[in-house]
């Protein structure tokens, strides 16, 4: 009966540590302070977390995949910019520049026709509808600061006029205008003048350009800076 008591005050005394705390490395129990790695597998190293109490994802095997990131981030640029074809969009840019709109055609093409717009109230709104539409355009083309596109309806016996303003700058603009109401299709029976501001009611000169003229958005351009008197690059200003 004494041994019996012996033993059990043995095993009572026996103080065993928490299985968390210990690795068994060699076949002896080690106790883990953290930061301990250990391999679970292939691939797979995990390394002790001493505040959680067990074995997490290694920080290593992360890195390459934070890696990986970074350098798409940084390669994107560089693949937006080819992407985006810079000169493409310079020589878009041009074409656009030189190409007539369609509605700016539709326009030209009721000023050459022999069709009468007097009494044809039908036929009237469709040219001021399409005038309209056909000027802003023109104004867009051109690169204007500021523009003012109006259609002046007028009476039954009459086309009705279509008017342009533009101004280049604060300083340098045009007014045109325009009705069907011409005899001779082809003939200079498009005005433009110079203005100084949207309120120059009296303008400048008189110039006389044909539809075909109109519609030839380069050429255009240049009788509109010339009317205008816009200077060249390098040439004193032209107050006159």
């Amino acid at each position: 009966m004494s041994i019996y008591c012996e033993l059990i005050k043995a095993v009572r005394n026996i103080k065993v540590k928490p299985v968390a705390d210990q690795i068994s490395l060699f076949d002896e129990p080690v106790e883990l302070t953290g930061g301990e790695t250990k391999e679970f597998g292939e691939g797979d190293t995990r390394k002790f977390d001493s505040e959680k109490h067990r074995w997490v994802d290694s920080v290593e095997v992360e890195e390459p995949k934070i890696e990986v990131a970074e350098k798409l981030v940084e390669e994107k640029p560089e693949t937006t910019t080819k992407i985006s074809e810079i000169g493409h969009y310079k020589r878009k840019d041009a074409r656009e520049k030189t190409e007539t709109p369609k509605s700016l055609k539709d326009l030209h093409k009721i000023l050459m026709s022999d069709q009468s717009l007097n009494y044809n109230n039908d036929a009237k709104e469709h040219f001021g509808r399409t005038g309209k539409r056909a000027l802003k355009e023109l104004a867009q083309k051109l690169g204007l600061k500021d523009s003012e596109v109006s259609y002046n309806k007028g009476g039954v016996a009459v086309s009705g006029d279509l008017h342009l303003k533009g101004m280049f700058d604060d300083q340098h603009g045009f007014d045109l205008f325009f009705n069907k109401d011409f005899s001779h299709p082809g003939n200079k029976n498009i005005c433009i003048r110079r203005i100084k501001n949207f309120k120059d009611y009296q303008g400048g000169v008189n110039n006389w350009i044909t539809e075909d003229e109109l519609i030839d958005i380069p050429k255009f351009k240049k009788t509109a800076e010339e009317v205008s008197g816009v200077p060249y690059d390098g040439d004193k200003e032209n107050n006159s």
